[in-house]
């Protein structure tokens, strides 16, 4: 067993005792990536549970120190810890009112690990629930930029209708933000640019 696949046997194993589950059986497949993720491993994880099978996907860090070092990893697996434990809560919570035609959605979160060099995030496979990978090879066409747009559009929309109600939680965002902005810059030798 392969150290990634070793680290993500912990947090899985975590995540099934708390939420209570005993599987009947457990499938781990290590997906290669034909050289898009040079960050970390890439799982498919099936799951079978009495009253239904779960299809999950994981990511488990993979990259040596000097490599880490040299692209800020911390940084990059910090702000998926941050989307993943903060943003999605923010978000759901702020669109909790809306129409679900309107709400951003985002894959089920079942855990992630912080340990460094190890760090783990386990959440639904949205391949599995009828999205499709995007190929990386061909042009943006028209369909796909589109949604993306309407995503960034509703991301900014559902902050702005709910700023003045929940100044104080986005106050965290901010500074957030600010932390990363100041981070990139530097990094660049951008210095002060905003």
């Amino acid at each position: 067993m392969t150290d990634a696949k070793k680290a993500l046997r912990v947090l899985l194993d975590k995540v099934l005792q708390e939420r209570r589950y005993e599987p009947s059986e457990i499938k781990i497949q290590e997906m290669p990536s034909g050289g898009q993720n040079y960050t970390s491993a890439l799982f498919l994880i099936s799951i079978c549970l009495p009253e239904k099978e779960l299809k999950l996907f994981a990511k488990v860090a993979n990259i040596g120190k000097e490599l880490r070092d040299i692209m800020q990893a911390d940084w990059l697996y910090g702000t998926e810890r941050f989307v993943y434990t903060r943003l999605m809560h923010l978000y759901n919570e702020l669109q909790k009112d809306l129409k679900d035609e309107y709400r951003y959605v985002f894959p089920e979160f079942y855990g992630i690990s912080e340990e460094t060099g190890k760090e783990t995030v386990i959440m639904e496979n949205l391949v599995e629930s009828g999205y499709e990978e995007y190929d990386r090879f061909k042009s943006l066409d028209w369909d796909h930029g589109r949604i993306e747009l309407e995503c960034a559009h509703l991301f900014w929309e559902t902050r702005s209708l709910h700023l003045d109600h929940m100044f104080h939680r986005y106050t965290e965002l901010f500074h957030f933000y600010h932390t990363l902005n100041t981070a990139v810059t530097e990094d660049v030798g951008l210095g002060d640019y905003p």
